[in-house]
C-alpha cells in the first residue's frame, strides 16, 4: 500500500486538544501553514495562500504533543497525509487534509526550545490482567507468537500470568524501566 509522506512548517491555530481511543491516548490539532515568495517585480515578500491540516498524534507522541504545544507555537510535522471530502451547510462540497504524525518538534528556525527526556515508560502498567496482556501478546508480537500459539490454551494462561508477576517483580526493581514482551517470554521459556 502506497502512502503519502508529508513534512511541512506551520504555526499552531488551536490548543492541543486530547480523546482517548481504546488505551491510546490521542492528541489533535490544526495547524495553518503559509508559503512566503519574494516577488522579483514587486521587490517584496508575499504570503501565499493559507493551507490548514488537521493533525493527530497518537500515543507517546500525543501525550508529549499535549505537555509541550500550545497555541501559536511555530512546529514542524511529518507524517501520513490523507484528505476528507465533506459537504458543508449550504452543501458545497469542501476538502480537509489530515496528517497521522510520526514527528512533531517546535520549528528552530523560530525560536528556542529546551528537551526534556521523557523517562521510560512502564510499558505493563497499562495492562489490566493477564488476560489482556495475553490478547495484545497474540496480536503484536509476531516471531515469539508462532511458538506461543503452538501452547494449549490452559499453558498460555499460566504463561501470561507467570509474564505478568516477573513483569510486575521486575518493575519493582528497576523503579518503572522495562523491557519488551518477547523478551520476558523468552525469560519464562528459559526458566520452564
Amino acid at each position: 500500500m502506497n502512502e503519502t509522506y508529508v513534512t511541512f512548517q506551520g504555526w499552531l491555530g488551536s490548543d492541543v486538544s486530547e480523546r482517548q481511543v481504546g488505551e491510546a491516548v490521542v492528541a489533535t490539532f490544526r495547524v495553518a501553514s503559509t508559503p512566503r515568495r519574494w516577488s522579483r517585480r514587486d521587490r517584496t515578500w508575499a504570503d501565499g495562500d493559507t493551507t490548514w491540516y488537521t493533525v493527530n498524534a497518537w500515543r507517546g507522541l500525543g501525550e508529549h504533543c499535549i505537555a509541550s504545544l500550545r497555541r501559536s507555537d511555530p512546529v514542524v510535522v511529518t507524517g501520513r497525509l490523507t484528505t476528507q471530502v465533506w459537504r458543508d451547510n449550504d452543501g458545497s462540497e469542501r476538502l480537509s487534509l489530515l496528517v497521522e504524525a510520526v514527528s512533531v518538534g517546535h520549528d528552530l528556525a523560530k525560536g528556542t526550545s529546551t528537551f526534556t527526556k521523557a523517562p521510560r515508560r512502564n510499558f505493563m502498567f497499562r495492562y489490566r490482567s493477564p488476560r489482556h496482556w495475553l490478547d495484545t501478546f497474540r496480536t503484536y508480537y509476531g516471531p515469539m507468537h508462532k511458538a506461543f500459539a503452538a501452547l494449549d490454551a490452559g499453558k498460555q494462561e499460566s504463561l501470561a500470568e507467570d509474564l505478568l508477576g516477573l513483569a510486575q517483580r521486575f518493575n519493582s526493581a528497576t523503579d518503572g524501566s522495562m523491557v519488551a514482551p518477547s523478551e520476558y517470554l523468552e525469560a519464562v521459556i528459559r526458566l520452564r
